[in-house]
């Protein structure tokens, strides 16, 4: 028998909802004293991702790292990165 889905509201799960949004308060207030826009914590995830592609981590750890099941899903989300940085790349080794 398959489990069901059950939405994070505060009648079906209110320590968890409470909790919830608590850390996002703490994340919004976080934002706002370093004078950053506001965003969600997949904003935040999707900028990790980005940072560490940028920074040549390579593509399958950066998956692992966000749990994506497939290697395919994380180069169909990041590839056109990995191109970027690859010609960024270039770029300064023919300064050379």
């Amino acid at each position: 028998m398959a489990a069901s889905a059950v939405a994070l509201t505060p009648t079906t799960c209110p320590r968890a909802f409470t909790a919830f949004v608590n850390v996002l308060r703490i994340l919004h207030a976080l934002l706002t004293a370093a004078d950053l826009p506001r965003m969600r914590f997949h904003d935040l995830r999707h900028s990790a991702a980005s940072l560490l592609i940028a920074n040549g981590v390579q593509l399958a750890e950066v998956s692992l790292l966000l749990g994506h099941s497939e290697l395919r899903l994380t180069s169909d989300l990041y590839a056109h990165l990995v191109q970027q940085t690859a010609t960024k790349r270039r770029a300064i080794w023919t300064r050379f």
